[in-house]
């Protein structure tokens, strides 16, 4: 009888070992270090930056709209739904919160039916699980899109995530 030794999950450039393990998606390299590889490392390398123009009042949008659901599906996992709910797709982009003060607001419109289901969630860094800052799989009972909000949001880099829930198949958002 072997006991069972449980690895300490680590992010993107810490160390790992058998007691370091990285967090998924990302491996071990062969120096040490968790980064990400292969697949997932083009998923976010291909992130579609959302430019936010310079705030000039308290109104400032950026909006975006692209398609959710296309390309290779379940790279990437959401913390706020049961696992088999973000196997399909992410569509991502990137966006920089400049200095002040300033509120993220991201939310899903597919179809404005309401009645398509998505997963919407944000991380501080692509691909580590770890700095996911926010999640919302339905915004309610009868409202299957997706809406997350990050009040006072800290300036930096954001990556949003976005899918149909269960992998579904493509659709305008």
């Amino acid at each position: 009888i072997v006991p069972i030794e449980a690895g300490t999950l680590v992010g993107s450039g810490a160390s790992c070992d058998a007691a370091n393990v990285c967090r998924d998606p990302m491996t071990c390299s062969t120096g040490g270090t968790c980064e990400l590889t292969g697949f997932p490392a083009s998923v976010c390398g291909g992130a579609t930056a959302i430019t936010i123009d310079t705030p000039t009042d308290a109104a400032t949008t950026a909006t975006m709209t692209g398609t959710v659901g296309n390309g290779r599906y379940g790279a990437f996992a959401a913390d706020c739904t049961a696992a088999q709910a973000t196997l399909g797709s992410e569509t991502v982009w990137s966006v920089t919160v400049p200095e002040g003060a300033f509120d993220l607001l991201a939310t899903t419109n597919v179809t404005a039916t309401r009645t398509t289901d998505t997963v919407l969630y944000v991380r501080r860094i692509c691909g580590d699980s770890g700095t996911q800052v926010a999640c919302n799989d339905d915004v309610s009972g009868s409202d299957y899109q997706s809406a997350v909000e990050i009040r006072n949001a800290a300036s930096g880099a954001y990556f949003v995530f976005a899918e149909l829930w269960g992998g579904a198949g493509t659709q305008p958002v």
